[in-house]
């Protein structure tokens, strides 16, 4: 009984193991949109839609540039920067694990954040 479910964990192990990744094994993701507003609009709402993310927190921004750095999770770092773009404006999100952090399943808060963004009001 007892090898059972030592033979029985270590099948887990194994499996987790390739669901388990620390942020220096994971590459950095992009994705940018546009959307039909002007940039200083489309900043507002990238910097709300922050706030919406699961656990996401500002924590630097800067108006003039258009620019913010957030943190959804504790463990993924998104960069924002809007800009100008024809009579809207370019969203172009960047998005990485954190360093010395663990990432369980897939990373997809990049999709996540620009999915929301299009949603926020």
């Amino acid at each position: 009984m007892h090898k059972s479910l030592t033979i029985s964990l270590i099948a887990i192990l194994a499996v987790l193991g390739g669901c388990i990744r620390t942020g220096s094994m994971i590459p950095p993701q992009e994705a940018s949109t546009i959307l039909p507003v002007t940039p200083a609009i489309a900043y507002q709402r990238a910097t709300k839609a922050m706030t919406l993310m699961p656990r996401g927190v500002v924590v630097s921004q800067d108006a003039t540039t258009h620019a913010l750095t957030g943190e959804v999770r504790g463990k993924v770092r998104l960069v924002v920067l809007v800009e100008p773009q024809g009579a809207g404006a370019l969203v172009t999100v960047h998005g990485s694990v954190m360093p010395q952090k663990t990432a369980v399943g897939t990373f997809d808060e990049v999709d996540q954040y620009v999915a929301l963004l299009k949603e926020v009001q």
